[in-house]
């Protein structure tokens, strides 16, 4: 006797191997919405990271600028011009 025979032999079992397209292509989908996810996320990270070196620099700029009115002594005038840009 053979035992490999199927159980019905008017219906053969289908046996199932690897994976069909649909499975594919919705993987392919679920994969690309990430990754669109991940390079929206690096665009914001980029444009936000900019931002803060302007600022930055800015910041380091008119510290320069202070110090060097202060090391010469005209640290009144240059309270006087900082006071004046805030009160606008």
């Amino acid at each position: 006797m053979n035992m490999n025979l199927p159980e019905n032999p008017s219906r053969p079992q289908k046996q199932q191997q690897g994976f069909t397209l649909i499975e594919v292509l919705v993987a392919v989908v679920v994969l690309s919405i990430g990754l669109l996810g991940l390079a929206g996320l690096q665009t914001t990270g980029l444009r936000n990271n900019q931002s803060a070196y302007y600022a930055s620099q800015a910041a380091i700029y008119a510290n320069d600028i202070f110090e060097r009115m202060r090391a010469k002594g005209k640290t009144d005038k240059a309270i006087a011009i900082v006071q004046s840009i805030y009160q606008r």
